[in-house]
């Protein structure tokens, strides 16, 4: 198993990178839409690949929500998004 801690200074978050060596496969977790390019350059150089998704929020928190897979607010039918507490 490959890991790889990448921090963004100017959201002060983190970034993960998972990968199989042998398969050559790789996840990117928390990742930040500013630094895409930065990850998709480390895989290249690892000759890693994403064969599912380019990416795994892992928090809901507006700072994470940066990601190329970040969840949306909207509810799947259009609606207002739902308001806890």
């Amino acid at each position: 198993m490959l890991f790889r801690q990448l921090f963004d200074r100017e959201s002060c978050t983190y970034t993960y990178l998972l990968a199989d060596p042998w398969l050559k496969d790789a996840v990117i977790i928390d990742p930040v839409r500013e630094q895409l390019p930065r990850d998709l350059e480390l895989l290249r150089e690892l000759g890693l690949r994403l064969p599912l998704h380019p990416g795994l929020p892992r928090s809901r928190r507006p700072r994470h929500r940066r990601g190329p897979l970040a969840r949306s607010d909207r509810r799947p039918d259009g609606g207002e998004p739902r308001r806890r507490g």
